[in-house]
């Protein structure tokens, strides 16, 4: 501050701005600070080797694996891409060397968990039976699964959202499937509808099943069952139901191109962000927080030449994934 005196009169000039350098050392502080963040970043990014492998050369399984590759891309992580032939054995990588192994499919995870004794394991594309089955093979505390089934509440949801009023609910288990007898029956049970089940333990009793099932319900859901439904028995439950008039609710977008009126599943961008999300936490915290998990997003497929056939207005498939996730968000 100067002060100056003119024609007895005191002033006081105070400068617009004044050398700090305190503040320009503050400045400096911060700037490399931040290249430090971003450094620690990419060499944390590139210290974690991911390994992505697949024992399937399906179209989807390959559109979920490249999928993954550009999201890890995008991010900076340094991974690996390993297609594996039915006849591999032992494996010509060493598993243990990476810092998470991306498993797709059942096959796979089970060649992994097989031939890999310490590395942690994230798998995909794997049913809740094939699931079941692999946990009572392998005793592994390093592995966590993204389900390839969805949750059995979300169908039931899917089936309210489609009809106005409460429907008669029927489906068939196989040995499979079974397991899974009383958390359909605790799903159908707090959503407040009606849900016969039948059994069966071949293939061969599948349709005499379904023709008594039919004559006293009006929506069959199909259920993920290698014995009571697949790729060999869709065509002739779609045309049993179909000449009957009962709906059929899938559970993939494959069921309903077939005939089933409508099916929810998860496309590949869906499972691919949250599985991005599931291991950019284990990869900071060298931990699973589930062993399990359920698709947390997913889209809805109709059929609206069948549904018009048999009489049944359909709203948008938008609309119908709404209703469902307000119906889960009150849960």
């Amino acid at each position: 501050m100067n002060v100056f005196h003119v024609n007895n009169r005191r002033l006081i000039h105070t400068p617009i701005c004044t050398y700090q350098p305190h503040i320009l050392y503050r400045v400096v502080f911060l700037l490399l600070f931040l290249l430090c963040c971003l450094v620690a970043q990419s060499a944390f990014a590139d210290n974690k080797t991911i390994l992505i492998i697949s024992a399937s050369n399906n179209t989807f399984t390959k559109s979920i694996a490249a999928s993954i590759a550009r999201t890890l891309d995008e991010h900076k992580f340094s991974y690996t891409e390993k297609y594996i032939a039915a006849d591999t054995n032992p494996p010509d990588i060493d598993l243990d060397q990476h810092s998470l192994i991306i498993a797709l499919n059942s096959k796979t995870t089970d060649f992994v968990l097989q031939h890999s004794k310490k590395a942690p394991v994230f798998s995909l594309l794997v049913s809740q039976q094939s699931y079941e089955i692999l946990k009572q093979k392998y005793n592994r505390k390093n592995w966590s699964t993204l389900l390839l089934d969805q949750p059995y509440q979300r169908h039931l949801f899917l089936i309210d959202a489609l009809f106005d009023k409460k429907h008669k609910i029927g489906t068939i288990l196989g040995p499979y499937s079974l397991k899974q007898k009383n958390s359909l029956i605790d799903s159908a049970s707090g959503n407040q509808q009606s849900l016969s089940i039948e059994n069966i333990e071949i293939t061969d009793q599948l349709i005499s099943t379904l023709k008594d099932l039919i004559n006293k319900t009006d929506v069959l859901l199909a259920v993920p069952d290698p014995v009571a439904f697949n790729k060999n028995t869709i065509r002739g439950i779609l045309l049993l139901t179909y000449r009957k008039g009962i709906p059929v609710i899938g559970f993939s977008k494959s069921y309903v191109k077939a005939g089933a009126v409508a099916a929810i599943y998860s496309e590949a961008e869906q499972i691919t962000r949250q599985t991005f999300n599931i291991i950019s936490l284990f990869l900071k915290s060298d931990h699973f927080t589930q062993a399990l998990y359920h698709p947390d997003d997913f889209s809805v497929a109709t059929n609206n030449n069948v549904a018009h056939t048999l009489g049944i207005k359909l709203k948008p498939e938008n609309k119908l994934k709404q209703l469902i996730k307000i119906k889960e968000d009150a849960k």
